[in-house]
Formats: structure tokens, sequence, C-alpha cells
């Protein structure tokens, strides 16, 4: 048995594994989880300040009832808004829909003597789009609870909150699963090019990328300038700019006026960004 207590350390998670080998193979040691100086706080893995779309940024909007219970002291102390500096209480399956039936049936709504004795689950943030109270999106939920952000989900943004409250972190079991694999490579072959440690740090760095890239935030309204190169030419020319954009869109706008035979990429930190 092995005990994870943290996978990103901004968000508060404890889960407990078994593993059960046959007998014919060698007891594998699996260690505690690490602890990390990086990705200490919520700002060190994801922007708070996501803009979505103007349906979605509806539908997780707190209603009247949520904020009354939110905002309101005598249902609990719990952190409600979730600041960059921040780590994030543990999700819990209840935490999208305190005021309602759960979605996926199990229980109906909460009585109100039931928050009031035991506190009411759930945080969120204040929406950058609207200034107003909201749940997290599902996007960001799933992120600070390390699923791999091209998961779909297929359900409302509700149920998918609930989801969230429910799941083994997939980085905790990347941890479980790769000492594993490299024990039982390192008994079969006599060696294994399996780092446990590298492999969630790889993964750590994978899920930061991607909201750090893709997610749109109010700094790409602002004026700016991006740096495009066009292959074969040490010059390198700065695009200004005030949207969301693409590297693609930079890349093919200018390989367009380049003409034929160039291709340009967006280069960032040394290292070249992905198109999209």
């Amino acid at each position: 048995m092995t005990i994870a207590k943290q996978v990103f350390e901004p968000v508060r998670r404890c889960r407990f594994w078994c593993h059960m080998l046959s007998e014919n193979f060698p007891v594998i040691n699996i260690p505690s989880w690490p602890i990390s100086k990086e990705y200490i706080k919520l700002k060190d893995v994801m922007p708070l300040d996501a803009i979505w779309h103007p349906e979605e940024e509806q539908q997780l909007e707190w209603d009247e009832s949520e904020l009354a219970i939110y905002l309101n002291p005598t249902y609990g102390n719990d952190q409600r808004i979730l600041q960059p500096d921040d780590q994030a209480p543990t999700m819990l399956h209840s935490w999208g829909h305190v005021n309602r039936s759960c979605p996926c049936g199990c229980r109906g709504a909460f009585s109100d003597a039931r928050l009031r004795s035991g506190g009411a689950r759930g945080f969120g943030l204040l929406s950058a789009c609207t200034g107003c109270h909201r749940h997290l999106h599902p996007a960001e939920g799933a992120l600070l609870c390390t699923v791999p952000p091209d998961f779909q989900f297929p359900m409302p943004m509700g149920s998918a909150l609930s989801l969230l409250g429910q799941i083994a972190a997939p980085l905790q079991v990347l941890w479980v699963q790769s000492h594993i694999l490299a024990g039982l490579q390192q008994f079969s072959w006599g060696w294994t090019g399996i780092d446990p440690s590298k492999c969630i740090h790889i993964f750590k760095q994978y899920l930061v990328q991607h909201s750090m890239r893709k997610w749109v935030t109010p700094c790409m309204y602002l004026l700016r300038d991006v740096h495009v190169q066009v292959d074969g030419e040490d010059q390198i020319m700065a695009i200004t700019l005030n949207r969301p954009t693409t590297a693609r869109d930079l890349a093919m706008a200018e390989k367009a006026l380049c003409g034929w035979g160039h291709f340009a990429i967006v280069p960032h930190q040394g290292q070249r960004i992905p198109l999209d």
C-alpha cells in the first residue's frame, strides 16, 4: 500500500493505493509522494483569470441561492474564492451543486439544517469576463486534478464538476504505475529506463504549459509584440497584436508574406510553440 498525499501542491487531495502482484514477482516498493519545490501555488500552474465561452460563463455563475450560502459564514468558514497564492480545497462530489440535487442521482438537495450543521462545501473564482462569482470551469478543475487536457467531458458542466470530485488523480496513478512497471522490467530484464520522478515532472510540465499557452486571458487583448522567425533567416520579426491569436495564425500570415518555399515559426524561451 502507498499513500499519495498531494498531486500539485496547490490542491489538497489524499488517496491511498493498494497494489497486488503475483507471488512469482518480487515485492515492489512504492515510496510516498515526493515533496516538490515547483508548482507550489495556484498561480504556478494555471491562470485564474481565464475567459470561457459566454454560455459557459453564464452556466458557471453562482445563482442567488449559491451566493447566499457561500458568502454566509453560518454555512462554514471555508475558503470560497481562490487567489493566486492559495492552495485549493479538496474537490468533493457535491461541491458544484450544493443547493440542488446531485446530477448523478445519488441524493436530493441538502436541507438548510444539514448545510448549517455540516457546512457547505464549495469554492470558485471571480469571473474575469463578468466580475461575478462563478464555479471553476471543468477544464480548470480538471487541471488541478491532473486530468489530461484533451479529455472531453461527455456531460453538462455541473455534472463534470461532480465527476472531478470522485476521480483518482491521473498523476498519482502515473506515480504508482511507473514504479510497478519499472520494478517488473528490472525483475524481467535486469534493467529499466523508467524514472518515476522524471515521469511525473514531465507530466506536470505538460499540464502547466497547456493552461498557460491555450487558455484565453485578458492580457491577450492588450497591445503586445510577438516574435516570429522565418525558416532559413536570422531575422526575427516583431508583430503587434491586440487579441488572442494562435501560433498557426501568425505562421500562416508570415508564410503568405514571404512567399513560396518559406515557413515561419513562433519561438518562446528558445522553443518552438506548437501551432495550436
